[in-house]
């Protein structure tokens, strides 16, 4: 990692775009006061949203002494977050020397070897143990590190105090719409957004639905290891299934001309169940700002070309196809 994009990151400096979705394709609300903005956040260091997580549990491990002695930082993780701890580690400030992660075999291919490049060590969970639980069990030896973003509160960090202005000082969102892996991102995004507000917007954390697969997201069940307190910050979770996923993100991709992770489709994907929800309900208008408009903030972590070889499997040949491929808001009409 260059120290010049670490600085200019800190000093807040670093931009990261948001866009609005003008086709009506992705958003077909628009007639109706409804606009769909997103954080670009691959355009962060790194190409991941994820920078914002290592960099507030480092600089507070730093600060705090707990480095003192761990030549060897370690990290449970689904991928993204380890790849931006194997580059960022070994800066001289922080000083490991080795970088293992702890990583599921159903990890996307792309995820594990891009982590693999920027130097890591990657080692599967402990049989009987989760990929936190290793983590944690590695920590307890005397020279390593554990970057624990799952009970580790200072992950919200960055979110709160350089990601969040920043993006304040582009949109007002009525409602923050953001998927929930660890629970860092919309956390801290929540907190500033309620303080910049007073308590005005409404937070939606878009979750797995039971049994779906969504790379750096979890179901209910899922979040029981994470030790953040991810409901009190959360108005209300809109699930997402694996398929509609997916089929988001491709749209977004074909939409904007800007790649987006599957997560950031889910995304989507939840913004627009939200609006079909509280349009049934006939209970929208409470979102609307002074202006009459509801402006919703999604959240792209990262690209397409990690979880490339997963389109490939999980969308029907229709569904690859542009030409062909329902929109989001067709496939949420016939699958629910």
């Amino acid at each position: 990692m260059n120290n010049v994009y670490w600085e200019k990151w800190q000093a807040g400096k670093w931009d990261l775009p948001v866009v609005p979705l003008e086709d009506e394709r992705l958003n077909p609300f628009r007639d109706e006061g409804v606009e769909f903005h997103f954080l670009l956040g691959n355009h962060a260091p790194d190409e991941t949203l994820k920078f914002a997580a290592v960099s507030g549990i480092l600089k507070h491990a730093a600060k705090s002494g707990a480095l003192e002695g761990k030549n060897e930082h370690a990290a449970a993780t689904s991928g993204a977050f380890g790849r931006v701890a194997a580059r960022v580690c070994p800066m001289p400030m922080f000083g490991a020397s080795k970088v293992t992660l702890v990583m599921k075999e159903d990890v996307p291919e792309g995820k594990r070897r891009s982590a693999f490049f920027a130097g890591a060590t990657i080692v599967p969970p402990e049989e009987g143990l989760s990929t936190i639980a290793t983590a944690q069990k590695m920590g307890q030896r005397s020279n390593v590190f554990n970057l624990d973003q799952y009970t580790d509160y200072h992950v919200t960090d960055d979110y709160r105090e350089i990601v969040a202005p920043h993006v304040w000082g582009k949109l007002h969102p009525d409602v923050l719409v953001s998927p929930v892996g660890t629970g860092g991102t919309f956390i801290g995004l929540a907190d500033a957004f309620k303080n910049f507000s007073d308590g005005n917007t409404f937070v939606v954390g878009a979750m797995c639905a039971s049994g779906a697969k969504i790379p750096g997201m979890r179901d209910v069940e899922g979040m029981a290891e994470i030790r953040h307190p991810w409901q009190k910050k959360m108005d209300e979770a809109v699930e997402v299934g694996t398929e509609f996923a997916y089929l988001s993100a491709l749209w977004f991709q074909w939409g904007t001309g800007v790649a987006s992770g599957v997560s950031g489709g889910a995304s989507l994907a939840a913004m627009t169940s939200f609006i079909v929800s509280h349009r049934a309900a006939g209970d929208l208008d409470r979102f609307r700002g002074s202006d009459g408009r509801i402006r919703i903030l999604g959240i792209v972590h990262d690209g397409f070309m990690p979880y490339l070889d997963r389109f490939s499997t999980v969308l029907s040949s229709k569904n690859k196809n542009r030409r062909t491929a329902e929109t989001p808001y067709e496939f949420l009409r016939r699958t629910v």
